[in-house]
C-alpha cells in the first residue's frame, strides 16, 4: 500500500484566546511504498514512487504516467499521479486523478485519505471531511489518519468531534505529542479546561520543549484562577521561546491577579515592543495603568485598542472608567451610553452612566439612571446609595429615606454612609 506522509509529527497548534484551531497541513508531497505493496505495484509504479520520495514531483508525474500508459488501471500509479499532482499545487488535476483512485482502490484508507486532504486543499471541506472518515472506518489503526481528520474538523469549529478524532488518534499512537497538545486546545475551546490541562501535560511529557503545550497549560492554569502557577507557566514559555507574544500578554493578566501591577506592566510593555499594536497586550496595558491610577495613559491604551473592536463592551467599560479617572466625563458618559444601548439590562451600566451624568451636573438623567439600574437589579446596593444621594441633592428627602431603608439589609456600610448624609442635611 502506499502510507501518506502528508502530517508531519511536527503540526500542532499554538493557544491564544480562546484557543485555536490547528490548521490542516497540505497535501502530501511524498509517498512511500512499503514491502508489503511490492506484490501490488509494477516496477514502473515503485520506480515513480521513488522519484516523488526524492522531491522530485515532476519527473515522478512522467513516470506515473508512463506506467498508467502501459496499464491505465493500476490504481497505484493513478493514486501516484494525484499526489505527484498535489505536490505541484496543481488541484484541479490532481483531485480528479485521486477520485479514480479511490474507485480502483475502494478499500485503501490510503486513497481515501489523499483524497480527503487534497480536497480539504481544494476548500471542498464537507467531502473532505467524508474521505477521511471513510479512511478511518477502513484501517481503524492508521498511524495519521485519525489525526488528519481531527486537524480539518478543528479547523472547522467542530471542536467535540475533533475532541472523539484526537482520542482515536492517541488511541493508535498514545506518544503523539502533537495529538495530545492539539487534543488540549480543543478541549479548551469546548470549556473543559481541567482535562484540557491534562492533555497538556501529557504533551510536555514526552516533548518537555514543545511551545504549544507549554503555553496551553499556562493558559489552563490561568482559566482556572491559578495564578501564581500560571504565572511561572507563562515565564516557562518565554524561557522556550522569548518572545512569545501571546505568553508576555497571559503573563502580564496573571501578574496583574496577582497584585503585582509593575511587573505586568513590563510584560504587557514588551509585548507591544514585539508586536505593536497588538490588542490584548493593549486592553492589558491599559487596565494595569488603570490600577495604578495612570489615568490619561490608561485611556490612551484603552481608545487604541477600542477602535479595533468597537462591538467589544467588556473594553468600552475599562475605556469608559479611564475616561472617568482621566477627568473626561462627557466622553465616559458617551461610551456608558453606547454599552447601555448595546445591553439594555446591564443594571450596572446604566449606574455608571448615572455617575457620569452627575459628573456633568445632568441630575434628571442620573435619577432617571439610577431608577432603572434599581429596577432591572433591585439589591444593587451601590445604584440605591447613588439614587438616595442624587434624590437628597434635589430635595428629595422621603425618596433618599426609602434608599436607606432598602441600603440596611443589602449594605450595611452604605446605609450608615447615606444615613450620615440625610442626618447632615437636616434643615
Amino acid at each position: 500500500m502506499i502510507e501518506w506522509l502528508g502530517v508531519a509529527l511536527g503540526v500542532s497548534a499554538r493557544l491564544s484566546t480562546p484557543p485555536p484551531s490547528p490548521t490542516p497541513p497540505p497535501p502530501a508531497a511524498s509517498a512511500v511504498a512499503e514491502a508489503s505493496a511490492s506484490r501490488e505495484m509494477s516496477e514502473r509504479t515503485r520506480k515513480a514512487l521513488a522519484l516523488l520520495r526524492s522531491g522530485q514531483p515532476a519527473e515522478a508525474e512522467a513516470a506515473f504516467r508512463t506506467a498508467l500508459a502501459a496499464v491505465p488501471e493500476d490504481g497505484w500509479a493513478r493514486l501516484g499521479l494525484g499526489l505527484a499532482l498535489a505536490a505541484q499545487d496543481r488541484l484541479d488535476q490532481a483531485v480528479p486523478e485521486l477520485e479514480t483512485a479511490v474507485r480502483l482502490l475502494p478499500d485503501s484508507a490510503d486513497a481515501h485519505l489523499n483524497l480527503g486532504v487534497a480536497l480539504d486543499k481544494a476548500e471542498r471541506s464537507d467531502e473532505a471531511v467524508r474521505e477521511l472518515r471513510r479512511a478511518c472506518d477502513l484501517q481503524p489503526r492508521h498511524p495519521t489518519a485519525a489525526f488528519t481528520l481531527a486537524l480539518l474538523l478543528g479547523r472547522l469549529g467542530r471542536d467535540e468531534e475533533a475532541a472523539k478524532a484526537y482520542r482515536e488518534a492517541l488511541a493508535v499512537r498514545p506518544d503523539h505529542a502533537e495529538a495530545w497538545s492539539n487534543l488540549g486546545a480543543t478541549l479548551g475551546r469546548l470549556g473543559e479546561i481541567e482535562e484540557g490541562r491534562a492533555a497538556f501535560e501529557r504533551a510536555l511529557a514526552l516533548a518537555p520543549r514543545q511551545v504549544p503545550a507549554a503555553y496551553g497549560l499556562a493558559w489552563t492554569l490561568a482559566r482556572s484562577k491559578r495564578f501564581a502557577e500560571a504565572a511561572d507557566a507563562y515565564a516557562r514559555v518565554l524561557q522556550l521561546e522569548p518572545g512569545h507574544v501571546p505568553a508576555l500578554v497571559g503573563e502580564g493578566e496573571a501578574l496583574g491577579q496577582l497584585g503585582r501591577a509593575h511587573d505586568a506592566l513590563k510584560a504587557f510593555q514588551e509585548a507591544l515592543r514585539l508586536s505593536p499594536g497588538h490588542k490584548d497586550a493593549l486592553v492589558g496595558l491599559g487596565r494595569t495603568l488603570g490600577n495604578l491610577e495612570r489615568w490619561p495613559e490608561a485611556a490612551a491604551a484603552l481608545e487604541q485598542a477600542a477602535a479595533a473592536r468597537p462591538e467589544d463592551m467588556a473594553m468600552a467599560r475599562d475605556l469608559a472608567r479611564a475616561y472617568a479617572g482621566a477627568g473626561r466625563p462627557a466622553e465616559a458618559l458617551g461610551v456608558w451610553a453606547r454599552v447601555v444601548r448595546s445591553e439594555p439590562d446591564d443594571a450596572t451600566a446604566r449606574l455608571n452612566y448615572g455617575l457620569a451624568c452627575l459628573d456633568l451636573g445632568r441630575g434628571d438623567e442620573a435619577v432617571a439612571a439610577f431608577k432603572e439600574a434599581v429596577r432591572g437589579k433591585a439589591d444593587l446596593a451601590p445604584a440605591r446609595y447613588s439614587l438616595g444621594l442624587a434624590l437628597l441633592d434635589k430635595g428629595d428627602r422621603a425618596g433618599a429615606h426609602e434608599q436607606y431603608d432598602a441600603l440596611l439589609a443589602l449594605d450595611p456600610n452604605l446605609a450608615n454612609q447615606l444615613r450620615l448624609r440625610l442626618e447632615a442635611s437636616r434643615p
